[in-house]
């Protein structure tokens, strides 16, 4: 790809860096999987069975993150991997945990097929795959049935076919996890203590939930901003939410909402089996949708100056 990226990105000719165009239908010059219109997957999280169809953009997430099964076709020289996802910032040189993950890799079964971090997050998953480590050698088996798996359609996250995979190979005790702790700091959702004690971490994952969602964290725009500036050496503005929006763009962003929440509770209605209490907390949340959207029209209302009022 060296080519192209020279053209369009003004690349240096020794760059170790590579761009890769995403299409709707292919990575750089590699065929996206198409996953099935129809796909629906059962999910036995809560005690209970459910079943869904997945939404356009879960699907289009899901051919998207297939490519962390075709790396060593992308890196065609390297024995091993990290692969990171684009909301994980880098705090601390990777040396350390470059060499903690080389002496991880004799497990109990044998060669590590996989090193990653335990899931502290809310996915019923064991794996966290924002960050992860693979061997040309070890990890080639269990990439195959992983993407095979993802590419299905069965599971609805990337998490729980690699589960799935693993657990196809019987490659569990074969699974090493990176440390978590105090000590080593090499990986750490975004949080308040974090933030405000301005400490550095190897991995540090923003997800999009929590910078939208700062103080049920612990933080505010303002003190993420130092810290992106002053532990990660990172000059970055957090996105300040749904202010930083035409008006526009908020009405059609809170539009779209509302027309995704009445389809879910349309389909909840029309399943043979009726689930009032689930339908009931939906329709809470689709009011709430509502009110919201009325409360931006009259707050735009009062805001404009008194010819766009008459336009209003």
């Amino acid at each position: 790809y060296q080519r192209r990226v020279r053209a369009d990105f003004d690349a240096h000719p020794e760059s170790r860096v590579v761009f890769l165009k995403i299409t709707e239908d292919a990575i750089g010059d590699m065929p996206l999987p198409k996953l099935p219109l129809s796909t629906v997957f059962k999910e036995n999280r809560y005690g209970h069975v459910s079943w869904s169809r997945f939404a356009d953009f879960k699907r289009k997430r899901l051919e998207i993150k297939w490519l962390k099964t075709r790396l060593f076709e992308f890196i065609p020289r390297h024995p091993y991997v990290i692969f990171m996802d684009s909301d994980i910032l880098i705090g601390q040189p990777l040396g350390p945990f470059i060499e903690h993950c080389y002496s991880r890799q004799q497990q109990p079964g044998g060669d590590a097929v996989v090193t990653l971090f335990t899931d502290i997050g809310h996915t019923a998953s064991p794996y966290h795959t924002g960050v992860v480590w693979f061997s040309r050698t070890a990890s080639v088996e269990l990439l195959a049935v992983w993407g095979v798996t993802i590419s299905r359609g069965v599971f609805p996250s990337d998490q729980r076919a690699i589960e799935y995979s693993i657990k196809k190979l019987d490659a569990v005790d074969r699974v090493a996890f990176a440390q978590i702790d105090d000590a080593t700091r090499f990986f750490c959702f975004v949080n308040g203590s974090v933030v405000d004690t301005r400490t550095p971490y190897t991995f540090v994952h923003t997800t999009h939930y929590r910078l939208l969602n700062g103080p049920k964290f612990g933080f505010t725009n303002e003190t993420l901003s130092a810290y992106f500036d002053e532990a990660l050496n990172t000059p970055w503005k957090p996105w300040t939410g749904a202010t930083s929006m035409s008006f526009e763009e908020r009405v059609q962003q809170i539009d779209n909402l509302i027309r995704l929440k009445g389809e879910e509770i349309d389909r909840l209605k029309a399943a043979p089996f009726q689930r009032p209490t689930m339908i009931a907390a939906r329709e809470v949340v689709y009011n709430e949708l509502l009110e919201q959207r009325r409360q931006l029209f009259a707050n735009h209302t009062e805001s404009a100056p008194e010819p766009a009022k008459q336009l209003l």
